[in-house]
C-alpha cells in the first residue's frame, strides 16, 4: 500500500519515511488494502515527520561541538575585554605616577619652609606656606570609570606668594597617554585662602575657580572627556555660601558635596602630605 502523505510504499501501520500514523484514519475498513481509497481524517501536510534515530545520533555531537565553540568564544571575548581594561589601568597608573615623580623633581617635594611661617605677636604659628608638589587626588570627574589626576604645586621664581604662585591641574588618560585637561591658579578667598576646591553638586563633579582680587564670582567647571568647560557661575556669593561650602578650616571634605583644601594654612601638614602618599600607594 501507499502512504497517503508521502506516497511511499509501506506494509507498516506507521510510515517509516514520514511517520504518518494509519490509526488516524476512519475505522470500519477490514483490510489494509482498502486504506488507499480512504480520505484521511487529518491534513497530511500537517503531520510531523519523525526524524530517524540515526540522524538524531549524528546531530547531537555537532550541536554539542557548536555550543562548546560558542562558549569558548564568549569566554575569550570576556577575558580579552577584562585584560584590556586591566592593561589600561596599569598604563594609566604608571603614567600618573611618573608625572608625580617628574613634578617632585622639577618643583620639589612638599615642604613648609620655616622662614615663611606666619606668626602671631605671641610667636604662635598661625599659617604655613606649602611648597613643591602640594596636593594630589584621584577623581573620576566625568563618571566614565576612569579616574583623573588632580594636583597642585607651587612655583614662583621670585619667591612671592600670590594666587599665581600655585597652579592647579587635572590630568586625564586616553589612548595609552595622558594629557592636561585643566590648568588654573589656586582658588582665592582672602589672604590665606589659596586653596584647591572640587566636588560634586547635584550629581555633577566640578572643579571651582575664584579670585577675590578681581571679583567675587565663583566659576564651576565640569569635565566632558576632553577638557573642562564652564558650566555655571555663582555671581557675588554671600558669605553664608562661602562658609557653608568651604568652611574656615584648612580641610573641609564633603561639606555640601565640595572639598576645600587650603595650600596656605596653620594646620594642613598632614592633610597635604597624606594626599600625596595615598595617591602614590594607589598608583603603585
Amino acid at each position: 500500500m501507499k502512504c497517503p502523505s508521502c506516497q511511499n510504499k509501506t506494509e507498516s501501520y506507521i510510515c517509516p519515511e514520514c511517520g504518518f500514523d494509519f490509526s488516524l484514519w476512519y475505522a470500519g475498513y477490514p483490510t489494509l488494502s482498502n486504506i488507499n481509497n480512504v480520505e484521511p481524517r487529518v491534513n497530511p501536510s500537517a503531520v510531523k515527520p519523525e526524524i530517524p534515530k540515526s540522524t538524531k545520533k549524528r546531530f547531537k555531537p555537532v550541536l554539542a561541538a557548536a555550543l562548546v565553540a560558542l562558549l569558548a568564544v564568549s569566554i575569550f571575548i570576556i577575558l580579552r575585554s577584562g585584560n584590556s581594561h586591566s592593561n589600561d589601568d596599569e598604563t594609566r597608573n604608571k603614567l600618573y605616577l611618573s608625572l608625580i615623580e617628574d613634578y617632585e623633581s622639577k618643583y620639589g617635594a612638599l615642604s613648609f619652609p620655616t622662614d615663611e611661617e606666619w606668626r602671631a605677636s605671641n610667636g604662635k604659628i598661625w599659617a604655613k606656606n606649602a611648597r613643591g608638589l602640594c596636593y594630589t587626588k584621584l577623581l573620576d570627574f566625568n563618571n566614565d570609570g576612569c579616574e583623573e589626576l588632580l594636583l597642585a604645586y607651587y612655583y614662583d621664581e621670585e619667591g612671592l606668594t600670590t594666587p599665581l604662585s600655585y597652579t592647579v591641574e587635572v590630568w586625564a588618560y586616553t589612548e595609552e597617554n595622558i594629557f592636561c585637561a585643566y590648568r588654573s591658579s589656586a582658588f582665592l578667598t582672602g589672604v590665606e585662602g589659596l586653596s584647591v576646591v572640587y566636588g560634586e553638586m547635584n550629581g555633577v563633579n566640578y572643579i571651582l575657580q575664584c579670585n577675590t582680587e578681581t571679583d567675587w564670582n565663583i566659576s564651576f567647571y565640569r569635565f566632558n572627556g576632553e577638557d573642562f568647560v564652564l558650566d555655571h557661575v555663582v555671581d557675588g556669593p554671600s558669605m553664608d555660601f562661602i562658609y557653608e561650602n568651604f568652611g574656615l578650616a584648612d580641610y573641609v571634605e564633603n561639606q555640601h558635596g565640595l572639598s576645600y583644601i587650603s595650600l596656605i594654612s596653620g594646620d594642613n601638614d598632614n592633610v597635604l602630605s597624606n594626599s600625596i602618599s595615598r595617591v602614590k600607594k594607589q598608583l603603585s
